[in-house]
């Protein structure tokens, strides 16, 4: 059976686009965004993380679609901003829709990110680990911390439920989805801290009594190795 990386690299990734393409736009998918610039802004106005390059940094959202949160990052900071997605199509919509802004987007899986070690200030893996291979999860985790410099944030939303869950996917009978806390593997490390969590769900920002339409984001600060370890 075809692995669900292959499967919405090569179908569902464009043809869940175009189911949603219509609904990207309005006000309520920019949820996640707007909780990110809120909480970068609380930051930056209260002098913290004084070693984060304020001056220009530079953001990798995994999962990306066409771009719409990246752009928003571009409005409000001084920011070059990468994505990547699965879907071709809604990669050379981006491209072109927002080809003025300080964006890259690329099409690929949050497994093998094409990009330097320690290159990003931020890396976002938005809604994306959900539907990944269970034996990819491990990689995306690697990579997202290979290309992350320390004092950076990895940012995390996704469904967020206390116990995992496996459920079929209503759109292609050959991708399950995986829900559960995907914060808590890295937390579990010393140099990982939990800054910032918001729990919310897709019609709105508030907490949703059915467990599975709840949603988190959660923004994890990574300690430079030295800092994060007591020594003995």
């Amino acid at each position: 059976m075809m692995g669900a990386k292959n499967i919405f690299l090569t179908t569902e990734g464009d043809a869940w686009y175009r189911r949603n393409r219509e609904k990207l736009e309005e006000t309520k998918n920019f949820i996640a965004a707007e909780i990110i610039i809120e909480f970068l802004n609380r930051q930056k106005s209260g002098m913290g993380m004084n070693g984060f390059a304020w001056e220009r940094f530079k953001i990798l959202e995994v999962g990306c679609s066409y771009g719409y949160h990246l752009a928003k990052f571009c409005e409000a900071f001084p920011c070059q901003c990468y994505g990547i997605e699965p879907s071709k199509e809604a990669v050379e919509d981006g491209s072109h829709k927002y080809k003025g802004l300080p964006m890259q987007l690329v099409q690929g899986t949050g497994d093998s990110l094409p990009y330097e070690a320690e290159s990003m200030d931020i890396v976002i893996m938005g809604f994306c680990m959900f539907w990944m291979d269970r034996n990819h999860l491990l990689q995306a985790y690697a990579e997202a911390d290979r290309v992350l410099k320390p004092k950076g944030l990895l940012i995390i939303y996704d469904f967020d439920t206390k116990l995992p869950y496996v459920r079929d996917n209503a759109h292609s009978k050959d991708v399950d989805t995986f829900k559960m806390d995907y914060a808590k593997a890295l937390t579990a490390l010393p140099h990982y801290y939990l800054m910032d969590k918001t729990v919310f769900c897709h019609k709105g920002n508030y907490f949703d009594e059915d467990i599975q339409e709840r949603i988190s984001m959660q923004i994890l600060y990574k300690e430079d190795f030295k800092d994060a370890y007591i020594r003995g």
